[in-house]
């Protein structure tokens, strides 16, 4: 494999998969789980970045393709996570090194904009050197448990996750996803693989996808949950074909997981909505349309 900007700088070589996935646990602390199904279903070389001393892995950076909508076009962009400098070499400038060659190399594969969820305030402001001065928000709104039984709503549920759906049904769930994402004006998409590695993610955190069926079996809505405390769960991304099917399934989901609290993400568009920041974007290439509201969601993050 030739160095792709400097000496020390490369994609990495078959043998360096078990390294990277060590190193990957030791900076970032995610379980076995996350691990294998990064290395197993997303990692790639080519879309990899390391450095080397000698033969160790001392830094690591990973660019995964995904497109943007842009109004009615899409366009190709990538997504930067994993940047990681092993703890006895910071403060070197690897972490600067790397992400100047990801810049080159994202703008030499034709992406016209790059995102990134970084970890803390101080990596914040080091991304914003490399021009990812854009935010990405969401607004939230917390639903609490009803004591009316979801099943004498309008429609009650169905759930699925990787472990118990078949093919066929994964295959509608994401057609109904898909055409739901395409809808909003801004967005990063996801593709079919992406939105199964999106399911097992969840059902490693104990969550899962919940969809609303009408009686010939089509999905009506659809919902992505997870628990994160004993009495709350966080629905990272809902979609559905009007409030009823939305209020139904957000109360399923709460009886579902046995929380008394739902924490809904929705794309930050309202001006009375209190806005938090996910992540932040940089554009590679000024001769697109104006990136209005970006929405990002769903990252293995």
């Amino acid at each position: 494999m030739q160095p792709y900007v400097a000496d020390n700088i490369m994609h990495p070589s078959r043998g360096d998969k078990k390294a990277l996935a060590l190193l990957w646990k030791e900076i970032f602390g995610d379980d076995d789980a996350f691990v294998r199904l990064f290395f197993k279903r997303i990692y790639k070389p080519v879309n990899t970045l390391i450095i080397k001393d000698q033969d160790s892995i001392i830094s690591a950076l990973y660019i995964l393709p995904y497109r943007v909508q842009i109004g009615v076009r899409s366009f190709p962009s990538a997504y930067i996570c994993g940047v990681c400098t092993r703890p006895s070499e910071r403060g070197k400038g690897y972490m600067k090194t790397l992400m100047q060659a990801a810049m080159d190399e994202m703008r030499s594969k034709g992406y016209v904009l790059a995102t990134l969820i970084p970890a803390s305030e101080r990596l914040r402001d080091f991304y914003r050197r490399f021009g990812f001065t854009l935010p990405l928000n969401y607004s939230v709104e917390v639903c609490k448990k009803s004591k009316v039984s979801p099943s004498s709503f309008f429609l009650l549920p169905s759930t699925f996750n990787a472990l118990s759906s078949d093919d066929c049904f994964i295959s509608k769930a994401f057609a109904y996803f898909d055409l739901k994402q395409r809808q909003r004006d801004c967005t990063i998409l996801h593709k079919a693989s992406d939105f199964e590695n999106i399911i097992r993610d969840l059902a490693n955190d104990g969550g899962g996808v919940w969809t609303v069926k009408d009686d010939e079996d089509n999905i009506q809505a659809i919902a992505f949950a997870k628990p994160v405390s004993k009495t709350q769960c966080e629905i990272t991304e809902l979609f559905s074909d009007t409030f009823l099917y939305e209020d139904t399934l957000i109360q399923h989901i709460m009886k579902a997981l046995k929380v008394k609290e739902a924490i809904v993400r929705y794309p930050s568009k309202s001006a009375e909505s209190k806005v938090y920041n996910y992540g932040l974007a940089c554009i590679l290439n000024d001769n697109i349309p104006p990136v209005i509201d970006l929405h990002l969601s769903l990252m293995l993050d």
